[in-house]
């Protein structure tokens, strides 16, 4: 960073001082060092930048958000484990959400997880949502236990994101009747009349 002006970001990125970028994305006096400082870091695939980009998912310049969610996409699978311990931020969790369903398929097994045992009831909905926007039928066996949630919004995000999976769902929901838990073959039921509604 020079002494008196904005960090030369583009001399950092060649560098490929990935610390030096992470200071220049708390840069405060230009939006624009920022959004440069956020898309090197996506290029450079830096993975140790995932927590200060996913704090730059709420920054005062929409043009910053959006690059550091295209840098969280580009680094993709290194970043899931920050990106689904953020769910659990109010302020973050719906763009959160949309990286996720970028990153695609990799993100299903920690979102799953989310849905089974999160603590936070909104980041267990989130989490369902999500699972439903990727739609992928992999999901269909966490989103089961999304249905069985004890609060009613967990149930209804889960019931929504199987429906959103769709006929891919069926054959999974089908494998479910001969779970051995009785609940979860009974949300299963429940979730393939849903389709015949």
């Amino acid at each position: 960073m020079g002494l008196f002006g904005p960090p030369d970001v583009s001399q950092l990125k060649s560098k490929k001082n990935v610390k030096g970028l992470i200071k220049a994305l708390s840069y405060q006096k230009d939006w624009r060092v920022r959004e440069l400082a956020a898309r090197a870091l996506g290029e450079l695939g830096a993975v140790e930048a995932v927590d200060a980009l996913i704090e730059k998912l709420r920054d005062y310049s929409e043009v910053v958000e959006n690059t550091a969610a295209d840098a969280l996409i580009e680094i993709g699978p290194p970043a899931i484990d920050g990106l689904v311990s953020a769910l659990a931020d109010p302020d973050r969790r719906e763009y959160v959400s949309h990286v996720l369903v970028d990153i695609g398929k990799e993100s299903i097994p920690a979102l799953g997880e989310v849905v089974e045992k999160g603590w936070f009831v909104n980041a267990r909905k989130y989490a369902a949502w999500t699972l439903g926007k990727i739609g992928d039928p992999s999901a269909v066996s966490a989103l089961l236990k999304g249905v069985l949630d004890e609060d009613s919004q967990v149930r209804k995000a889960a019931a929504k994101a199987m429906l959103e999976i769709g006929e891919e769902a069926i054959e999974p929901l089908n494998d479910a009747l001969k779970n051995d838990d009785k609940k979860i073959r009974q949300a299963a039921e429940w979730a393939l009349s849903s389709f015949n509604d």
